[in-house]
C-alpha cells in the first residue's frame, strides 16, 4: 500500500460525525507551534498547556483536531 493523504477540515469532521448519527460534544485542536525551531520546546509542559489552550480556542486552525462525540439516547 502506499501513503494516503487526507485532509479533513473542521466543517467537514462536523458532518461527518453527524453523519455517522453522533452528536459532537468538545473539539480539541493539537499540534500549535510544534516542529522546527520550537521543537525543544515540546518537553515542556508550560508549552504543552499554551497548545491544548490555543486548540480549545482555535480548534479550525490546528494540524490535528480530536473530536469528543456521543451517540443521542434512543427515544
Amino acid at each position: 500500500y502506499g501513503p494516503q493523504v487526507q485532509y479533513y477540515n473542521l466543517p467537514r469532521v462536523r458532518r461527518l460525525v453527524r453523519q455517522a448519527g453522533l452528536r459532537p460534544v468538545a473539539w480539541q485542536g493539537l499540534g500549535f507551534l510544534t516542529g522546527g525551531p520550537l521543537a525543544w520546546l515540546e518537553d515542556h509542559e508550560a508549552y504543552y498547556r499554551l497548545n491544548l489552550t490555543l486548540g480549545r480556542w482555535f480548534a479550525r486552525f490546528a494540524r490535528d483536531l480530536v473530536c469528543a462525540a456521543e451517540k443521542p439516547a434512543e427515544s
